[in-house]
């Protein structure tokens, strides 16, 4: 995940990617960037029937106020959203839902 030193995060959104989708019955992809598309996540994708919706960040970036508002709304549909840093945060948030699943 480390380039010339620096942690880029189209490296860090590549090995959440290989995670998410090694888990069964869950499937993710980056989304595009484009026109008409600022302040979604960079993740998205499905979970157990469930919609999935990930922003991805890393050293000391945080979300835009935008990322934040977009990721609330989704969360208040039913989502499962999150910020996430690492592959480790990833996995975190997953365990998270799946006990509140339980």
């Amino acid at each position: 995940m480390v380039e010339n030193g620096r942690i880029y995060e189209k490296n860090v959104t590549r090995a959440i990617l290989k995670y998410l989708n090694s888990i069964p019955g869950c499937h993710c992809q980056k989304r595009k960037a484009g026109p008409g598309r600022k302040g979604e996540a960079d993740i998205t994708g499905c979970f157990r029937g469930r919609r999935v919706e990930i922003e991805v960040k890393v050293g000391d970036n945080k979300p835009t106020p935008l990322q934040e508002k977009q990721l609330r709304k989704w969360a208040a549909a039913g989502a499962l959203t999150g910020i996430v840093w690492s592959v480790e945060d990833t996995v975190a948030l997953m365990a998270a839902d799946e006990r509140k699943a339980a």
